[in-house]
């Protein structure tokens, strides 16, 4: 993983938009495993 000290204040959103798509994969997947219990 990049470093982002490297790249500067350029990368954060990047990096932002990445977690906010993780995360949300996440709680579909949680969700998901919820209903089927």
């Amino acid at each position: 993983m990049p470093t982002i000290s490297h790249r500067g204040p350029s990368a954060f959103p990047e990096t932002l938009f990445a977690y906010l798509r993780w995360s949300s994969a996440w709680a579909q997947l949680s969700s998901d495993t919820w209903e089927t219990r």
